[in-house]
């Protein structure tokens, strides 16, 4: 995509395409879709790395999108939307061919690691005892580093290809940051990018999901049928099939209409006649790429937050940890011990001083929001004492003295 290209089919020559309040309006927009991919994703890979690591076998890939789709937000996001709006390139020269370059090489890591998934559960499911590489677990980081090297590669082009270009406007000198195309090599390029990150990602995974629904909607419990099983099973398959139709949508909706604008822009370019056709053209631009900037907010949600290991795996390291941490807090409220010297011995019970076979041990006062009381422990007998009154409730009658407090601990489990 150039923008310049498209704040070129502006007959009125205006730098900026929208006015202050349509610019403030996509500022708030396009930061909030950034940040809520990047907290998404952010969250994802620490949950992924802290436990799913040890439960599922997909995990390296569902980090590594993480991390394709927060590149996505970090350089697609706002720098596209800025220089479009603007219509001019604001940032410093050397950034705009490195910012188109990291851009597709994110799309392109982003959309075969959602292809790669896609193989990886379709040989584990249709074919589990056929172990191509792409299916082991001991190369699933050599398939990563294979689809990063092979993005930077092809990003190379839009390295080479794209410049800040100055141009006068007015008084002023400013940038715009194209690609340095003829028309006829823009439109080759434009299919060229639609088929390495649209067409074939896209059949991959219609292929890869279809045949997984439809060998989940055929397969049959072995055994006897059984209602409340087999109803279970039901459940789950349409469960998982809507999942695989869903992912395949939402891929669509997200990439399809970028690409049919960028289709319009190159080989059918408008001249238009009106202002409403003008703005209707600038805000289907600023609709299709949101789209497809959306995608990298999706992806957490679809692949993690939907999977059931995924939510446990949240609840566990967020909710419970908050709930032990209260819970620690209230145990130490209502519950403390002090290790005691006592001095036990026979009498009338009445806290005299003991008699002649009085025996010294040590105790433990326990304490609580409604009592005080202590445990003593001789040879023979338990003696458990108020320490308000020091009356007994052993069987046997015994005097208790409390002489020193030795250790003072929290109760904590």
């Amino acid at each position: 995509m150039d923008p310049t290209y498209l704040a070129s089919l502006n007959n009125t020559y205006e730098l900026e395409l929208l006015n202050n309040e349509w610019q403030m309006i996509l500022i708030v927009w396009y930061s909030s879709t950034a940040i809520l991919s990047l907290i998404s994703n952010v969250l994802a890979i620490f949950i992924l790395i802290k436990c799913d690591r040890f439960m599922s076998e997909i995990w390296k890939y569902l980090v590594n999108l993480s991390i394709a789709d927060i590149l996505m937000a970090m350089f697609s996001i706002p720098f596209t939307y800025t220089s479009f709006m603007l219509g001019q390139w604001i940032f410093p020269s050397w950034l705009c061919p490195f910012i188109q370059s990291v851009q597709l090489c994110s799309v392109y890591v982003s959309v075969y690691t959602l292809a790669v998934i896609g193989f990886d559960r379709y040989f584990a499911i249709i074919h589990p005892f056929n172990h191509p590489i792409i299916y082991l677990k001991t190369h699933r980081l050599n398939v990563i580093i294979t689809i990063w090297i092979t993005g930077i590669l092809f990003s190379i082009i839009q390295l080479m290809q794209t410049r800040a270009v100055p141009f006068r406007y007015g008084d002023e000198i400013l940038f715009d940051c194209k690609e340095l195309w003829n028309q006829q090599q823009g439109r080759y390029y434009t299919i060229f990018l639609f088929i390495l990150t649209f067409g074939l990602p896209i059949s991959i995974l219609i292929f890869v999901y279809a045949s997984i629904g439809i060998h989940l909607w055929y397969r049959k419990m072995p055994g006897n049928p059984e209602i409340i099983r087999d109803s279970v099973q039901w459940q789950q398959k349409i469960r998982v099939i809507k999942m695989l139709i869903m992912i395949v949508i939402i891929f669509v909706v997200c990439w399809l209409p970028i690409h049919i604008h960028s289709f319009i822009v190159w080989f059918h370019p408008i001249r238009f006649q009106t202002y409403i056709g003008y703005m209707s053209y600038v805000i289907s631009f600023f609709i299709c790429h949101w789209l497809a900037m959306a995608h990298s907010f999706l992806n957490p949600f679809i692949y993690g937050f939907m999977s059931e290991n995924f939510k446990t795996n949240f609840h566990r390291l967020f909710c419970m940890n908050i709930k032990k941490n209260k819970k620690k807090k209230k145990k130490k409220h209502l519950l403390s011990t002090n290790t005691i010297e006592c001095q036990v011995g026979a009498g009338n019970g009445n806290g005299g001083g003991g008699g002649s076979n009085a025996v010294r041990m040590l105790g433990v006062v326990i304490t609580d929001d409604d009592n005080n009381g202590a445990l003593c422990v001789d040879d023979d007998n338990i003696h458990i004492a108020e320490l308000d009154n020091l009356s007994t409730t052993n069987m046997t009658t015994t005097n208790m003295m409390i002489t020193e407090s030795i250790i003072s601990s929290s109760y904590d489990t």
